[in-house]
């Protein structure tokens, strides 16, 4: 897979769009992964960030004790795929902060979503990981408001 944004984009497209059939949900549920994902790397400048269903295509090879992996994983129709791929990092010793309405023993850290319809779960899931990329940005002394290069996403005049 291409790094290009467009690419990524497409790509996630696709995926989310297999997994719901419904193109609204869709866009929704992609808008969501990348402006949580957005929060992370301008934070912190590095890092993979990938869908679920890539995790096993090479990415999976890079895990080892040093990873951090947040897995957002609601009870939906990919909640038990979701958490296969989540029990498989932790073997590979990646601490797993899981983002879910149900709790389960491959998690290290855990936020509580609420139950909600299926529908409504991008639209909720982007809050906890604006919290997250918060205090770990306040952590690294980074200010959020101000993240390290963000010129590709943002134009300051």
């Amino acid at each position: 897979m291409s790094e290009t944004d467009s690419e990524v984009i497409a790509h996630l497209l696709e995926e989310s769009y297999s997994e719901l059939h419904d193109k609204v949900r869709a866009i929704i549920q992609v808008c969501n992964k990348l402006h949580g994902a957005y929060a992370f790397v301008a934070i912190f400048g590095d890092g993979t960030i990938c869908g679920s269903g890539e995790i096993k295509h090479g990415r999976l090879a890079l895990i080892d004790n040093n990873s951090i992996v947040v897995v957002i994983n609601p009870t939906d129709n990919t909640y038990d795929d979701i958490l296969s791929s989540a029990r498989e990092l932790k073997s590979r010793g990646a601490t797993i902060i899981g983002i879910s309405d149900k709790s389960d023993e491959a998690y290290d850290h855990f936020i509580r979503l609420p139950n909600l319809v299926s529908i409504s779960y991008p639209l909720i899931e982007i809050i906890p990981l604006q919290i997250l990329a918060y205090y770990l940005a306040l952590r690294k002394n980074i200010d959020p408001d101000y993240p390290r290069n963000p010129a590709k996403s943002v134009t300051v005049k």
